[in-house]
């Protein structure tokens, strides 16, 4: 489910992007933001990349009780469903063109504060099995930003951190099945 949600971010993006900077090549791409050598990436010149920097449960958002999926003849005690959000990196990767990038990277912000909601109902192509995703700014001071893109191995680029909120993890692997009750006797 991660994967689907950062590819409909994407695209989602991308569409805008291209809309407002005609261009026949991808503005956006989901990677690292540095290749293993500790350089840029091929292929991400010019762009902007989305890049997943932490996953965490959502506690308020997760069930915490198994539930019964019904058969014919029996039930599925299945797992709990788990809600988490993804940090997601949008960093411009414009070495030669700065001013561009900052531009690129401004119409992402927009693009993210003009429709922060995603349903089925104003998006049919939110992947399967999703109800909602939201996005959300993230602040970060200096600091934060220092440690971030440590973490990350690279120098710093112009950027924006988003939390992607309600990204609803279910395997549908059952737990256990149980019989069914399918009436009731007294006896005398």
């Amino acid at each position: 489910m991660i994967r689907q949600a950062l590819e409909f971010m994407r695209d989602r993006l991308d569409g805008s992007l291209r809309q407002r900077f005609p261009s026949d090549e991808p503005r956006v791409a989901i990677s690292n933001v540095v290749d293993r050598g500790g350089g840029a990436p091929a292929g991400l010149s010019d762009m902007l990349a989305m890049t997943l920097v932490n996953v965490e449960r959502d506690p308020t958002a997760s069930g915490t009780r198994p539930y019964l999926e019904r058969a014919e003849t029996s039930a599925a005690v299945m797992a709990p469903s788990m809600a988490i959000n993804l940090d997601v990196l949008a960093s411009a990767h414009f070495e030669d063109h700065y001013e561009d990038g900052l531009a690129l990277l401004s119409a992402a912000i927009g693009h993210f504060q003009g429709q922060v909601s995603f349903t089925p109902q104003n998006a049919p192509d939110l992947p399967k099995g999703m109800q909602k995703l939201t996005t959300e700014w993230v602040d970060l001071d200096l600091r934060e930003i220092h440690n971030l893109w440590t973490v990350l191995g690279g120098r710093y680029l112009p950027s924006a951190l988003y939390k992607m909120r309600m990204i609803t993890m279910q395997e549908g692997l059952a737990m256990g099945d149980v019989p069914l009750i399918t009436g009731t006797s007294v006896r005398t």
